[in-house]
């Protein structure tokens, strides 16, 4: 599954969970990330498998990026699965 499933409003483009998105998908894929970096994501991974928590973008809010509830059977990565993917394909992200 991909990490970042929306289309993404200007605005939002710079928050810290989607950043963490990004860096994972970099980890997924194989490519080097740089060690404090590592080590925040696995905190940030570590946060989330704790608190029982996925990651959900609602772009229509000021805040946009939201932690909410997992959805057991449903949610098994990292983002609330989506109604409906609003990112073109060809991405790894």
């Amino acid at each position: 599954m991909t990490t970042v499933a929306w289309a993404v409003r200007r605005e939002h483009r710079y928050h810290h969970i989607l950043h963490m998105l990004r860096t994972e998908a970099r980890r997924r894929a194989g490519e080097p990330i740089p060690a404090a970096q590592l080590k925040k994501l696995e905190g940030w991974l570590r946060n989330l498998s704790e608190q029982d928590v996925v990651v959900h973008y609602d772009p229509d809010t000021e805040q946009g990026w939201w932690l909410v509830h997992r959805r057991p059977g449903v949610d098994d990565d990292l983002i609330r699965v989506p109604d409906r993917v609003t990112r073109q394909g060809g991405s790894r992200e």
